[in-house]
Parts: structure tokens; sequence; C-alpha cells
């Protein structure tokens, strides 16, 4: 009878215990997904599933920013959420595991000028990061034209990121493997400090077999030029420190050309192809396999962090050119 007894007590204490994990969860899970989110920010989400092993987010999505500048759109059928419960039940977002079910985002970069510093993010914490069958399109809006890049069938797989005590000063690993538009091959590995005051990234990537017609998308609106041919491969470093950028880059093309459209005065980056193209043309005449690349530059006033490193590798490409 004592055994029977104490088994009911231990059931009765576990659903008594799942109940108080559930309701807790159904009275804070809304207000942190209604905490801060800025006048620009759009938010919407069709249910919330709780359930012992986890929470359920469905039908997720959420817009932030101003086209003008900067535009964040993200959208997911389902993000799963494995929390921190003792953690959770005291209103901090911590986090052993996130995983998000065909999650699409689109980043818009307007030419209008950036706002000021930008509010420290709010303490989190997340062991690790994971999705699949993604997508990511970059949007960059210039004198009134406007070019894309997308890129498909993302693995993405993130651990260790976070703001609180923890890991605020431990580096993120982020691994990445995509197709950019309809051929390239790209894989993305990095470490890096996101959250701190000074950041801190060594990314390494590579691309390869990319078709360089299905990126005029972006160069012909924004720089108008127009490119052909096959870039077999490309292989980039980059190391961030502060507000200093160093960037290696080695790249081999097939039949490359560039076609410049309009009787403008060519930009930068226009320039550049063109150098680019004959010493292209001038090493595959003789063999040469790879053309190598250094650069170290300063960040600029109010320079975003994707503009910072892209930068720095488009510095490295022209080196190479001009080798």
């Amino acid at each position: 009878m004592k055994v029977k007894y104490s088994r009911k007590i231990m059931a009765a204490a576990i659903i008594g215990g799942l109940a108080v994990i559930y309701l807790a969860a159904l009275m804070l899970i809304p207000p942190l997904w209604s905490g801060r989110c800025g006048d620009t920010c759009e938010r919407h989400l069709d249910s919330i599933g709780i359930w012992p092993n986890g929470i359920t987010l469905r039908g997720f999505s959420l817009k932030s920013g101003d086209a003008k500048t900067e535009r964040w759109e993200l959208t997911a059928d389902a993000i799963k959420l494995k929390p921190y419960w003792l953690k959770l039940l005291f209103g901090r977002p911590f986090f052993r595991a996130v995983q998000a079910e065909n999650l699409k985002v689109e980043f818009t970069e307007g030419d209008g000028p950036k706002a000021g510093a930008k509010e420290s993010p709010p303490e989190f914490h997340l062991d690790s990061f994971s999705a699949s069958g993604a997508s990511f399109s970059y949007h960059r809006a210039y004198r009134g034209r406007r070019g894309s890049l997308s890129f498909r069938d993302i693995w993405l797989e993130a651990k260790d990121l976070g703001t609180d005590a923890e890991l605020i000063d431990r580096p993120s690993a982020v691994n990445l493997k995509a197709k950019m538009e309809n051929s390239g091959a790209v894989a993305i590995g990095l470490q890096a400090h996101f959250f701190q005051a000074d950041p801190r990234l060594t990314m390494r990537l590579e691309l390869k077999n990319q078709n360089l017609a299905e990126v005029n998308a972006y160069f012909k609106p924004i720089d108008e030029i127009q490119l052909k041919g096959m870039l077999v491969e490309a292989a980039t470093e980059t190391r961030w420190m502060k507000d200093t950028l160093k960037s290696s880059v080695a790249l081999r093309f097939r039949n490359f050309g560039v076609d410049f459209q309009g009787g403008r005065e060519r930009s930068g980056i226009a320039a550049f192809f063109g150098d680019l193209f004959g010493r292209a043309a001038f090493r595959e005449e003789s063999g040469a396999r790879y053309l190598p690349g250094y650069a170290s530059i300063e960040r600029l006033p109010k320079e975003s962090p994707v503009a910072f490193a892209l930068r720095g590798l488009k510095e490295a490409a022209m080196k190479a050119a001009q080798q």
C-alpha cells in the first residue's frame, strides 16, 4: 500500500509540475514575444504549442526596419525551441536549442542615411541554432535602382550565441552551406564575437562553379555591368578585429568577360572588373591558375558590418587583379 501511495504522490507531483510549467509558459511567452521591437517592427504568429520537451511557434513572421536604410523580413513555417525551463520561468530567454523550418530571410539595404548607434541587444542565451532548406535574399537600393542576390538550399548550424555572462566572451561558431543563385556552391565557416562592443571575426568562404551571368541581377542595376563566364573557384579568408579588417582572396576563372552598360562614368567596382578582365585573360593564356590578393582596411563611420566585410573582400580582389 505504501508503494502504491508513493507512486501516486510521485505521479501527482510530476503532473503538478508540468501543469505549473505549462501555465507559467502561457503567461511568460506572450510578454517575451511582445517585448521590445521598435516603431518599424511588425510581428505575426499563428499559434504557440507548449509541451514538456519544448515550445513550437507556427506561422512566424517578423519585419523590422525601413527599406530606405535597412530592413529585415523573416518568415518560418515553424520554430522549435527547447528552453531552460527554470530560466524561462523567471522571464529570461535561455534556450538549449532552436530549430527553424522553411526559414526565409530578406535583407534590404537602402542608400538613405543610416541611424546612429543602435541599442544593445537584450540578454539571451542560445546553445545551438539550426536550419535546413532555408533561403536568403539580399537587396541593394542605389540611386533609384535595385540589385538582388539570392541564396537557397541553406544548411546552417550555429553554436554559443548569447549576450549573457556565460556566452558574451565566448566566440560563436557558425557553419553554412548554400547554393548561390542556381549554380554556385557556397561554404562558410566562421568564429565571431557578435555581441561585444568591439566585434572580432574570423571567416573562411569558398565558392565553386558560379555562373557569373546569374549575378547580373545585382551588378547590372547597381554598377551597370554584365559579367559572363565561370568563376571556377574562389577562396577567401577574413579577419576582423575592432575597426580593422584584413582579407585575402584567391580566384580562378574560365572564359571571363565583362560588358559595360550606359555612357556614365564607370564606378569603382566596374573599373575593378575591367582591370580584372584583362588580368584574368592574361593569366588564362599564360596557364596560371590563381589570382591571389590581400587587403587591410579601416571601418568607415556608420559602416554596417556586412558592407565592411564585403568592402574588404572587394579590396582584396582588386589587389589580385592588379598583379
